[in-house]
């Protein structure tokens, strides 16, 4: 630290650090500051401080968002369900740093330094998605993968497997016996997949839950209502390998041959036609063990949870979220974003 002359703050002496930096600041020394105080371990990004805010207003100086894009599989996240005791996913490992345009600190609020951060990773995101040709292929090659495991399970006693579903896909023909109240969504799935643009939004939306903490938990329950359409997560699951278990008003996400997961916890989110998978309402390990810390909360009652990785979004003069194609989605049931980043109904 000191032949870096890093700058460390402590809850104990957390004034004199800010005086510090606030010198060095003004001695024309740039100073990189983690806004929300540590690495989440969700995958997704937490509210700011307001010590970015607080330095540059007290030094005068702008603001330079940046954003770290790919630390998700790093052994700096907690995918594959543990942080940093575990290999990289590749070696050396390859991260994006994005830099945005100066901010006038004085004219700047925590929302719109945040805004321009996400907006960094949207790009990022967006440029590291493979072409539409390989996304197809690598949609059509999942069609192949153990073609005997079970990929749907319904309480009408219905089961249907990979090889099942990818012929379905293929063909576009009836599933027998498939109860109605799933017709639709397993015809959305199939539109999805014959949609020009199709396996772009597929893709970008598998990725999106991928990269979250969320991906690397044994099960989850997710409640159906309007704001979450299940062919998304019927898409996710499929391309993931999991197993989908549909009954009345939820869906049980679980490893194939799982059966009765005690005490998954169930989650809610958003999905939009143009972008899949918008947001996520979920705990993390720790916080459903009851003892976590700040970047371990994925959950708040009565919101939608938190965007997902490489989106962004406009809080006016209507909510829209920004994905992958770069055109502003509105969303005109949630109101905007709270000051822990959680997606509010109206």
């Amino acid at each position: 630290f000191e032949l870096t002359k890093t700058v460390t703050v402590s809850p104990d002496r957390s004034l004199e650090s800010i005086k510090t930096s606030v010198d060095r600041l003004k001695k024309g020394t740039p100073l990189c500051v983690f806004a929300e105080g540590g690495i989440s371990r969700l995958g997704t990004i937490f509210s700011f401080k307001r010590g970015v805010l607080l330095l540059a207003k007290q030094a005068k100086v702008p603001i330079l968002p940046v954003h770290l894009d790919g630390i998700w599989g790093s052994i700096f996240s907690m995918e594959r369900g543990s942080f940093f005791k575990k290999w990289p996913l590749s070696f050396p490992y390859r991260v994006t740093v994005r830099v945005g345009s100066v901010m006038d600190a004085s004219h700047a609020d925590g929302e719109n330094v945040r805004s321009e951060v996400l907006e960094l990773g949207r790009l990022s995101f967006t440029k590291r998605l493979p072409r539409v040709q390989q996304m197809q292929s690598f949609i059509e090659e999942s069609f192949r993968t153990s073609p005997e495991s079970e990929s749907f399970r319904f309480e009408n006693g219905l089961s249907l497997t990979r090889r099942d579903m990818a012929k379905f896909l293929n063909s576009g023909n009836e599933i027998e016996s498939l109860p109605a109240e799933f017709k639709h969504s397993m015809n959305s799935m199939l539109a999805l997949f014959q949609e020009v643009d199709g396996s772009r939004k597929i893709w970008a939306s598998y990725l999106r839950i991928r990269e979250t903490h969320l991906w690397d938990q044994a099960g989850f329950k997710v409640e159906l209502d309007q704001y979450l359409k299940p062919e998304w997560i019927f898409w996710s699951a499929f391309l993931g390998g999991l197993m989908v278990e549909c009954s009345n008003g939820f869906l049980i996400i679980q490893k194939p041959k799982g059966h009765g997961l005690d005490n998954i916890q169930v989650i809610n989110g958003v999905t939009s036609d143009r972008n899949g998978i918008i947001a996520l309402n979920f705990r993390s390990v720790a916080e459903q063990k009851g003892e976590f810390e700040e970047l371990e909360r994925g959950y708040k009652v009565d919101t939608f949870g938190r965007l997902l990785p490489g989106l962004s979004y406009k809080p006016e003069p209507e909510f829209g979220v920004i994905g992958s194609d770069g055109n502003i989605d509105r969303i005109e049931f949630v109101e905007g974003i709270d000051a822990e980043g959680f997606l509010v109904p109206k």
